[in-house]
């Protein structure tokens, strides 16, 4: 019984030292391929005002979360695309054939998914938190 709260003792040190928690919030490399992927599946969820679609440019922030599977949230900036908001358009299709728009409008917005892979379950919700002047 003693090995065990010494060993119980010694894990929480490791998870603390770590910061890594179980179902606490883990920033992550926003730098990482994985994310500008997710990035590029949440872009038909992201509404703007004009008539083209919004592309992803840059993942500013990353952090995940082990919950009933995992939380991602990221911020994203994304960019007005030369793709117009018509059809049906595949996140492959639109990494292939949609450019920014030159002079375009930008916005930063928070990307929440959550995925249960073993489900095949994955579930977007983008929130726009503010506009980005032209040339920054």
């Amino acid at each position: 019984m003693r090995n065990f709260f010494v060993v119980l003792v010694f894990a929480s040190a490791v998870m603390y030292i770590h910061g890594q928690m179980l179902g606490g919030i883990t920033t992550q490399d926003p730098n990482d391929p994985e994310y500008m992927v997710k990035a590029w599946k949440a872009a038909k969820e992201v509404k703007s005002n004009g008539e083209n679609l919004m592309i992803p440019i840059k993942v500013k922030k990353a952090k995940s979360q082990v919950v009933a599977g995992v939380r991602y949230i990221l911020e994203v900036l994304y960019g007005e695309s030369t793709c117009l908001k018509v059809g049906s358009i595949t996140p492959a299709m639109m990494a292939t054939y949609c450019r920014r728009k030159k002079g375009g409008s930008k916005a930063l917005y928070k990307v929440e998914i959550w995925e249960k892979p073993w489900q095949n379950f994955e579930k977007y919700t983008v929130t726009k938190i503010r506009d980005i002047a032209a040339g920054k």
